[in-house]
């Protein structure tokens, strides 16, 4: 394992392909593992699958077909059948060569997976589910962390790969300077707090270690280990005493030092991992309320510890309208985090069109005057709308940013002629950095 290796590799089944959404995901391997009596023609087989016209043929298009038979995707004239879904998928699987032996049961077919998004996530979790290939993929092409790190260390490491930290990455050294890099936050099915996930990279960690907090806005705190978890079979947690360079670990208590991602070390000179970027942001905004009011507050509550273990997603209050906004890389992660709520919570929402934030102006004096009411309807405001001169609003961009009231007043008289009266009636500046409600 060196830097040379720059790709991957269809042919090398280095490339595993799927959906997270619905839940399934294989490699050509794993269709060949599914194939009987090639052992023999093994090596002509993953040849044939790798080219583009054969791909296609024998895994994509079988793929749609899946799609058409549980009604994600319109049924072609030809494949029309008077088949219920499950017998239009079994009757389907059955002319899949790397797929003869599945079929679904009656069961399948109960109330719960009605809607054909539900269905087809069902089917495909069973026909091709992504744990047996990411882990399949993990155990065939993932080397080991001794073998990583030495690549690694100059990459991750923010600091000087000859410390005593840089060092104790590159040969993965459970007996150097503990350095920690966390991952993601996510919330425990029995812990208060959040759960914070992340790879051991130099050193050994136990309960009760109290570390330095490196966060990604290179702020630093402290933190103290008050648990240390492990994941294993069937996703449970297991707690453990102490956790070596290079494992996995989940851990308990830190989640108020960190902000999602960050570096745990014991060294007092140790420097941060690089914070891990991601190619995607959220850019797609709804505004979102629960469907029974009362659960307004359990809402956000689980929305923001949701948020919190998803680095391209945002949760968050707007401070005009006062409406909650989930923010997401796409109209499917939107649908995900939001079926991460119903599933952790049961709280059902609704979710408004995308959100779009306008930043309007003046640009010339209004000609009608505006008049608005308060609430009782004894008090009235007439609005009037004119532009500011251009070095008016540039003064108050700089030198008159923050400026109270009644020195801004003083400041437009002297020098930018406006008279006493009109400076002396100003009532409120914004948007920020200036103070909207400026008491002065």
């Amino acid at each position: 394992f060196t830097s040379s290796i720059t790709h991957v590799s269809l042919l090398q089944g280095s490339v595993c392909f799927g959906s997270g959404y619905f839940g399934w995901a294989c490699s050509i391997d794993g269709i060949l593992d599914r194939l009987h009596n090639v052992a023999k023609e093994r090596a002509q087989l993953r040849k044939s699958l790798a080219k583009r016209d054969h791909f296609i043929k024998n895994v994509i298009i079988p793929i749609v077909r899946m799609h058409r038979a549980c009604g994600v995707l319109p049924v072609l004239k030809k494949e029309k059948s008077e088949l219920d879904r499950v017998s239009r998928v079994n009757e389907l699987l059955s002319r899949i060569p790397w797929s003869s032996n599945l079929r679904l049961s009656r069961k399948d077919n109960d109330s719960s997976h009605t809607e054909p998004r539900k269905f087809l996530k069902k089917v495909m979790m069973e026909w091709l589910p992504a744990a047996d290939a990411l882990v399949d993929m993990v155990a065939v092409h993932v080397p080991s962390p001794e073998q990583a790190q030495k690549w690694r260390a100059p990459i991750v490491y923010s600091g000087d790969i000859e410390d005593e930290c840089g060092q104790g990455i590159s040969n993965c050294d459970a007996q150097g300077p503990t350095v920690v890099y966390i991952s993601k936050m996510s919330s425990g099915a029995s812990q208060k707090g959040l759960l914070a996930f992340g790879r051991v990279f130099s050193g050994t960690i136990r309960p009760g270690d109290k570390l330095r907090a490196l966060r990604n806005d290179g702020k630093e705190t402290k933190a103290k280990i008050s648990g240390i978890n492990i994941c294993g079979i069937g996703g449970k947690m297991h707690a453990i005493e102490l956790a070596e360079a290079g494992q996995l670990i989940a851990l308990e208590g830190i989640d108020k030092a960190l902000d999602k991602s960050g570096t745990l070390t014991s060294s007092s000179k140790g420097k941060a991992i690089s914070h891990m970027r991601f190619s995607v942001t959220p850019i797609v905004q709804h505004s979102l309320w629960p469907k029974d009011k009362t659960k307004l507050q359990k809402m956000a509550s689980e929305l923001q510890k949701i948020t919190s273990a998803d680095p391209s997603a945002l949760f968050y209050r707007d401070k005009e309208t006062q409406e909650y906004i989930l923010a997401g890389a796409g109209e499917l992660h939107i649908e995900v985090l939001l079926s991460s709520l119903l599933q952790n919570s049961g709280i059902d929402v609704e979710v408004s069109k995308p959100v779009i934030a306008y930043r309007e102006t003046v640009q010339y004096a209004s000609r009608d005057v505006a008049l608005a009411k308060s609430e009782n309807k004894h008090n009235r405001l007439w609005i009037r709308a004119s532009p500011l001169n251009d070095n008016i609003v540039d003064a108050m961009c700089s030198e008159l940013a923050n400026t109270r009231l009644k020195v801004l007043a003083e400041t437009l008289v002297k020098d930018h002629g406006w008279s006493k009266n009109e400076a002396g009636r100003i009532w409120a500046t914004g948007p920020e950095p200036l103070d909207c409600n400026d008491k002065s």
